[in-house]
């Protein structure tokens, strides 16, 4: 078992955090019995905002053959890829936000929290709070 610690602290930890998200812990959530109708929206959201791309134009049989054929092959591709580079899903967003900001040249710092950038296509500047959200 010593190999496998590693393996067996996440369970662990969450049994120990079970008060905060088993559904039996939480009865007196005011959530009014819509559990199941959180969880079905919230995938059906991602489901047309990620998959479908909030594409109206699908009628039943472009949609039922999108889901067979298309959707499969994008999880196909998605999983291979995960499987082939062994990236983590933070290392992805990391590159994908580097790859929309490696054009930004000129940032200069303020004071501690503000930084001062210029437009890409202007020369207009932004004031950016790095602490804004936390």
């Amino acid at each position: 078992m010593k190999d496998h610690d590693a393996v067996n602290t996440n369970p662990k930890r969450m049994r120990e955090r079970r008060k905060e998200w088993e559904l039996g812990f939480r009865r007196f959530t005011v959530n009014r019995g819509h559990n199941t109708n959180n969880y079905r929206e919230a995938s059906i959201r991602i489901f047309k905002d990620i998959v479908l791309q909030r594409c109206k134009a699908f009628n039943m049989c472009a949609l039922a053959d999108f889901v067979l054929k298309t959707f499969e092959i994008y999880h196909r591709k998605r999983l291979l890829h995960f499987a082939n580079s062994r990236s983590r899903k933070m290392t992805l967003d990391y590159q994908k936000f580097f790859e929309k900001s490696k054009n930004i040249t000129e940032v200069t710092q303020v004071d501690e929290k503000t930084f001062k950038v210029q437009s890409e296509q202007t020369l207009e500047y932004y004031v950016v709070d790095s602490l804004q959200n936390k």
